[in-house]
């Protein structure tokens, strides 16, 4: 669920070489593109990627969703999703498409032939501002409408996303949003609302709430990144530190509006700052949804809870989770059953600890924790069945300290199966 718009231009223009016309019309997009940022002083937050050679992607801020431009022959199509970011976001866009178009002596198309209109909120058609914020508080009334409900108990376990990424703020009885945790009945409090209560409602759940780049729409995009974004760990690789720079790009442009910095975020972003190079894991409270477990599906049939500030990357099949404190793999196998294998499944040696029931369907058993050299292993093997085939997931952690394996059980404990009606724990509702 969100407000989407796409819009289409009138025909490019032609250049005298035919072999030339596209590259010179994406040279006059980009360049368009970058003078909008700059102009904007969006610094690091603005990102511009070829996907394709007839495609390009172009970020605004991180907090929402990339700006999808393609060729099409002889015109331009866009495509992008303003609900993760707001009514200042929207407008931020449609101005930047302006100056797009103006580069590329087109115009923009946003109605359909059939008299749709393909901007959802249609900004892009009034230009009414107030309209726009309007159209988005009716989005948040939607929004908390469809997780609301006598039928609705899925966020009294898993919790609720609303406008996050998947799999971030995965903690029962709360709804994570933008800037944010807000309690399990803030939704039904939001339906209940008169129009004007809940346009002052969504001004505080969106990022970008006013028009124009100010100093508190900087903060507000701080809150969002240190949310959203930040990492709570040294950073490891390219995109780490491009997050680390954008957030504290963000961070400059607040202090260089004059804008008012609440204490609990000034403190957020200087604990940010010091995990750059801290070895220990972050507390589980306050700002940052990675500070706390978040939801992953790394197989078809598997999905856990990890600590969101794990660094990850895929070695030969195994997904390997690292921490400057640990090392976790995960590998995942399917064995076929033979005729012999009516009874019950036969665990390799190796894992000999005792049988736990992570829940119906789900069993699981440790191995030895193995101590050497001042670092200590220890695996896990789950199972479960589909049909004729035994299903594996391996975790192994490595670690030279005590706390990795005191968290261990709990990591554990969380694994279920999505893709069947064997878990009673699903993945976290996102919308």
């Amino acid at each position: 669920m969100g407000l989407d718009a796409r819009g289409i231009s009138t025909a490019l223009k032609k250049h005298w070489f035919p072999g030339q016309t596209r590259s010179a019309n994406l040279k006059a997009l980009k360049a368009a593109a970058g003078r909008w940022a700059e102009v904007n002083q969006l610094g690091p937050l603005f990102q511009m990627r070829m996907t394709s050679d007839d495609s390009l992607e172009l970020e605004l801020i991180s907090i929402a969703e990339p700006i999808q431009l393609n060729f099409e022959q002889d015109r331009l199509v866009v495509g992008f999703r303003s609900s993760n970011g707001g009514p200042g976001y929207h407008a931020a866009v449609i101005d930047l498409l302006d100056q797009i178009a103006a580069a590329l002596s087109v115009t923009w198309q946003w109605v359909a032939s059939d008299g749709t209109h393909l901007d959802e909120t249609g900004y892009a058609t009034t230009r009414d501002f107030a309209a726009l914020q309007s159209r988005m508080a009716d989005f948040l009334l939607q929004l908390c409408g469809s997780v609301t409900g006598p039928g609705f108990q899925a966020g009294d376990e898993q919790g609720i996303s609303l406008c996050t990424p998947l799999g971030l703020g995965h903690q029962p009885g709360k709804v994570s949003c933008p800037l944010g945790f807000k309690s399990r009945d803030w939704p039904a409090a939001v339906v209940a609302m008169d129009d004007a209560a809940r346009a002052q409602e969504a001004a505080g759940f969106f990022v970008w709430w006013h028009e124009g780049l100010t100093g508190a729409t900087w903060v507000q995009l701080l809150r969002a990144q240190l949310w959203q974004n930040a990492e709570w760990r040294p950073a490891v690789t390219e995109n780490d530190r491009l997050v680390r720079d954008q957030i504290r790009h963000s961070y400059a442009r607040a202090v260089a509006g004059k804008a008012m910095i609440p204490d609990e975020l000034e403190a957020a972003y200087q604990q940010y700052l010091t995990c750059q190079s801290a070895s220990d894991p972050p507390a589980e409270d306050g700002i940052g949804y990675r500070k706390y477990p978040i939801w992953a599906q790394p197989f078809k049939h598997w999905a856990l809870s990890l600590p969101g500030y794990l660094s990850s990357s895929d070695q030969d099949g195994t997904l390997t989770f690292e921490h400057p404190a640990f090392w976790l793999g995960l590998s995942s196998l399917s064995i076929a059953m033979t005729a012999e294998d009516a009874g019950p499944f036969s665990w390799p040696d190796r894992f000999d600890g005792p049988l736990i029931e992570i829940r119906p369907g789900i069993l699981c058993r440790k191995s030895a924790h193995d101590v050497s050299d001042g670092t200590s292993v220890q695996g896990a093997m789950i199972w479960t069945s589909r049909g004729n085939t035994h299903q594996l997931l391996i975790l192994t952690l490595s670690s030279g300290l005590d706390w990795p394996f005191d968290a261990f059980d709990s990591w554990i404990m969380s694994v279920t199966c999505p893709d069947t009606t064997l878990s009673t724990h699903h993945a976290p509702t996102l919308h």
